[in-house]
């Protein structure tokens, strides 16, 4: 197990794909906050149009003296925004093209021909994709709070925001790490790389629309029951995480839940291995 770890880690760090997502994810990151400096010199009336230092945004009046947009829009709210969305997107296609890029090469098939274990082939994968999952947020994270600390300037990191960020941070790299697991087991069912790829995208894009209605039908089936569908799943999860004030109750749910869908892809990644040929 040792050995397949170590080569599932030194296939990580060789990863042109790997570096893709985080040079794409570090660009986007850089482009909202672009947008979002646009947005505040308009809204400021620093970008003129020729009346005077007072610009028109859909026929009203912008205030050059109005408040800034980044005392609204903090980091947090930059890091909630890309964890729930391109974030997602990142790891769930690096995870597809990681699991199923050995099935086309046709690498698996020479590593299970060496003896290993099959539940310990994918396992190691498994542990590496998720791996993977953590460097990708941790780079969103570095390159928010340095765009962060070039636009608003250092003052907003004090302690609280520290005490704010490692909790908001812990809670989304631990459901981040079970959805790239989820895509994962999908991946190795599904063995072909566009349909992983889209069916990793598709989850982060019609998670949110499907769970919705799963609510909507549970509450009229169980109209009773004080939970919902959406309270376990990982996405909804993600998104419903305040960026501060994280109470106990909804950190130690999403831990479970978390916890409860890694156990889960892992053994469905590893019954299907374990029966299915390799060619």
């Amino acid at each position: 197990m040792f050995n397949l770890l170590s080569g599932e880690f030194y296939k990580l760090k060789k990863s042109k794909s790997l570096l893709v997502c985080c040079v794409i994810t570090a660009v986007f990151v850089l482009v909202l906050y672009g947008m979002l400096m646009i947005v505040d010199k308009v809204r400021r009336g620093e970008i003129e149009n020729g009346t005077g230092g007072i610009i028109y945004v859909s026929g009203e009046e912008v205030d050059e003296n109005a408040k800034s947009l980044f005392d609204e829009i903090t980091v947090m709210e930059v890091l909630r925004q890309m964890f729930c969305s391109f974030g997602s997107f990142a790891t769930a296609v690096f995870a597809a093209i990681f699991v199923i890029g050995e099935y086309i090469n046709g690498a698996a098939k020479n590593i299970v021909g060496k003896g290993y274990a099959r539940w310990q082939i994918f396992l190691a994968k498994y542990i590496v994709v998720m791996a993977s999952a953590v460097l990708q947020l941790l780079v969103l994270s570095a390159v928010a709070i340095i765009c962060g600390a070039v636009v608003e300037g250092t003052e907003q990191f004090d302690a609280v925001f520290w005490k704010n960020f490692f909790g908001y941070i812990g809670i989304q790299i631990l459901l981040g790490m079970a959805f790239v697991g989820v895509v994962s087991a999908v991946s190795e069912i599904c063995r072909n790389l566009a349909a992983g790829i889209s069916i990793g995208i598709g989850l982060v894009c019609f998670s949110s629309p499907l769970t919705m209605g799963m609510d909507l039908l549970a509450k009229l089936l169980f109209s009773q029951a004080e939970w919902k569908p959406s309270d376990f799943w990982l996405l909804d999860l993600a998104s419903q995480c305040p960026v501060r004030d994280i109470r106990k109750g909804f950190a130690v749910h999403s831990i479970i839940v978390a916890l409860i869908w890694v156990i889960f892809a892992a053994a469905v990644g590893i019954v299907h291995i374990r029966k299915a040929d390799i060619k």
